[in-house]
């Protein structure tokens, strides 16, 4: 009997269909504990695809703020003023030179840089916030999130790409030598049933008694008819042979007189109509 309380609790389905965002990067997560977004499941293969867009750009805005010089240079130094306001690297390049702008016109590009970014801020305030971006959905769902994991050998050896440290009993473990094998091994052709020999010598000894026999009888049945026109033939001969005796005897009794004997019948020529052949 199973007891149904030691069941962990299942998630329960939302009414609401959950859309696919249309974010460009995604990373992988591995942990049991998550489900899809999009079935309610956990994960068949032990990991999710996460969208990582917004942190993506988080992080992008952290490295620009690293690179962000402090607070004296920027007190002291004109060419670090410049790159505060995030001025265009040719105009700070050309600064550097000395012979291309003059300080008014430094001072003028500074003040309109300086509003713009002002009027933007602004702009940006009054817009709405949008959430983070964190759906999550297991490879089943979107298989085709595959391509928007941007990992390579090069970043993770750079250390472009954060070291994940799931806990080991978690992972699906599977033998090296096994998955190499993946795709590469040829499938067997279905099994053949054998035949034995006595049922092939059987069924082959029919086939010849059968045509045999066949042949024999439609042997029988051409010598019986090949006889009837023989037969057919000479009696018809026969009667042509008849008849025309009897028209040579009718002209010789007719005739000046002359003697009728067996002899002169039997020299008569008499051509048949029908020939054997």
């Amino acid at each position: 009997m199973v007891n149904l309380s030691s069941r962990p609790p299942q998630p329960r389905k939302s009414s609401f269909a959950y859309g696919s965002c249309t974010h460009i990067t995604m990373d992988m997560v591995y942990d049991q504990s998550a489900f899809c977004d999009v079935c309610h499941r956990p994960a068949n293969l032990g990991f999710l695809y996460r969208c990582n867009q917004d942190v993506y750009i988080k992080n992008c805005a952290k490295k620009y703020l690293d690179e962000y010089p402090d607070e004296d240079a920027i007190e002291t130094s004109p060419t670090a003023q410049l790159r505060a306001i995030n001025m265009s690297i040719s105009v700070i390049s050309q600064f550097e030179q000395g012979d291309v702008y003059t300080q008014a016109q430094i001072d003028t590009l500074k003040s309109q840089k300086s509003h713009m970014l002002t009027v933007v801020d602004k702009h940006k305030a009054s817009l709405p916030t949008v959430p983070q971006c964190n759906l999550k959905c297991c490879p089943a769902c979107r298989p085709y999130l595959k391509d928007r994991v941007p990992y390579s050998f090069g970043a993770v050896f750079a250390n472009e790409v954060a070291a994940v440290v799931p806990e080991e009993e978690q992972l699906p473990v599977k033998r090296a030598d096994k998955m190499l094998e993946l795709g590469l091994r040829i499938p067997p052709n279905p099994p053949m049933l054998p035949i034995s020999n006595s049922s092939a010598e059987t069924s082959d000894s029919d086939d010849i008694s059968i045509s045999s026999d066949e042949c024999d009888h439609h042997d029988d049945d051409d010598h019986e008819r090949s006889d009837e026109k023989e037969d057919e033939i000479a009696k018809r001969l026969n009667a042509k042979d008849q008849e025309r005796r009897r028209d040579a005897t009718t002209d010789l009794d007719g005739s000046d007189g002359a003697a009728i004997t067996e002899e002169s019948v039997e020299t008569a020529t008499v051509v048949p109509d029908i020939v054997q052949v």
